[in-house]
């Protein structure tokens, strides 16, 4: 399941304005000043904050959390389950392992993996 250029997300019914139903059913909480690239796969529930930016080709999973200016480069895999804190920068072609948390303002260089339930905090 991905977003395509073009693609019409619109408001859930009765439900907080940032919340947003996707044509196949999914939910996802997008909100205002993220930038999100073409070629973008999100799960449901995955809840994008302010100024996060997604380059082209990533793929965020279920439930994951993105924070305050979260900046993905391109190609990088967010696992389901997944929180990345304000600031979290995340180089080209990086994944991060199912349900691993990453502290504020981390950064985290091109072509790492990081296993899942990992917790990088400092």
């Amino acid at each position: 399941m991905k977003i395509t250029t073009g693609e019409e997300i619109r408001a859930c019914p009765k439900d907080n304005d940032s919340w947003y139903m996707l044509p196949d059913g999914r939910r996802i909480r997008l909100d205002d000043g993220a930038l999100i690239a073409e070629n973008v796969r999100i799960g449901n529930g995955v809840i994008i904050c302010d100024g996060v930016v997604i380059g082209n080709g990533c793929r965020v999973g279920a439930y994951a959390t993105l924070g305050i200016n979260v900046i993905l480069a391109d190609d990088v895999t967010i696992g389901p389950d997944c929180m990345l804190f304000d600031g979290v920068q995340v180089g080209n072609r990086c994944t991060v392992g199912k349900g691993s948390i990453i502290g504020d303002n981390i950064t985290i260089a091109s072509g790492i993996r990081i296993a899942k339930r990992s917790r990088i905090i400092e």
